[in-house]
């Protein structure tokens, strides 16, 4: 993008901003911010994308020992609905996402999940690429198919250009 997407302007805030409001409208009850910048939680390998920021979740210290499920959200899709992130919470699986559609996630952060996330965590430090996909495998993540809707708010921006198209259609 050439810029940090956080702190895009979109609409009278951040893109930052936006998606924790977003969050908070879906029922959030706790927020953490992934890598960069803005992040609460410190990435292990910097430069590896939200997987790093998965396995950060995973070891993060203030958590407590219960499991609690968790919606991860990318800050450049501010399309998504609090509905969608709803729907996508209740699933009762250990992680799911929309196919085709690795992020939003949605994943209990359980004894496996802490495991497979340390696993990914060695895996990135000895320079491994590794996509959220594989990570969403090895939490037996389960695909949902999104309604033609639902679709329409998966869209994000990873180039000037897209968020020049995403910009239009908000």
């Amino acid at each position: 993008m050439g810029a940090d997407k956080a702190s895009l302007p979109y609409k009278g805030g951040t893109l930052l901003s936006h998606m924790r409001d977003l969050a908070v409208e879906a029922g959030a009850s706790s927020i953490l911010v992934g890598g960069g910048p803005h992040g609460d939680l410190k990435d292990p390998v910097a430069g590896a994308g939200p997987v790093a920021s998965l396995c950060a979740l995973g070891e993060y210290p203030q958590l407590e020992a219960v499991p609690r499920r968790w919606v991860v959200l990318p800050v450049d899709m501010p399309l998504l609905t609090p509905p969608l992130i709803r729907r996508l919470a209740a699933v009762p699986a250990p992680a799911a996402a929309f196919a085709g559609h690795p992020l939003p996630l949605a994943m209990t952060l359980d004894r496996l999940a802490k495991t497979v996330l340390a696993r990914v965590k060695t895996r990135l430090m000895a320079h491994e690429s590794i996509a959220v996909w594989h990570v969403l495998d090895l939490l037996e993540g389960q695909d949902l198919t999104a309604g033609e809707h639902e679709t329409a708010q998966l869209i994000n921006a990873n180039t000037p250009d897209e968020w020049s198209r995403l910009n239009d259609r908000s």
